[in-house]
C-alpha cells in the first residue's frame, strides 16, 4: 500500500520516497510499476529490520539518508496515478 499511496501523493505533486527492505523490493518495483510509476523514488534497506537495535536501523538510516532527501527535494514530476 505504500507504493499506492506515495504514486497518489506524487501525482498531487508531493514529492515522496517510499522505504522498503530487501525481501518486499520486487514487490515495490512490481507496484509501482502497475500503477505506471516505475520510477518513483523508493528506498532499500536490510532485510529484516525488526530484531536489529535501535541504534544499528540508525545508523542504516545516516548512511541512506542523502538517497531520502534527494528523493524528497526533487522537482516534482506530475504523475498520472
Amino acid at each position: 500500500m505504500c507504493i499506492h499511496d506515495s504514486a497518489e501523493l506524487e501525482a498531487r505533486g508531493v514529492p515522496t520516497v517510499t522505504l522498503t527492505t530487501r525481501d518486499f523490493e520486487i514487490l515495490a518495483a512490481t507496484a509501482a510499476k502497475g500503477r505506471g510509476v516505475p520510477q518513483l523514488p523508493r528506498v532499500t534497506l536490510p532485510h529484516p529490520l525488526n530484531p536489529l537495535p535501535d541504534s544499528q536501523i540508525q545508523e542504516i538510516i545516516r548512511q541512506r539518508a542523502g538517497d531520502i532527501v534527494k528523493g524528497l527535494t526533487k522537482v516534482p514530476q506530475p504523475i498520472r496515478a
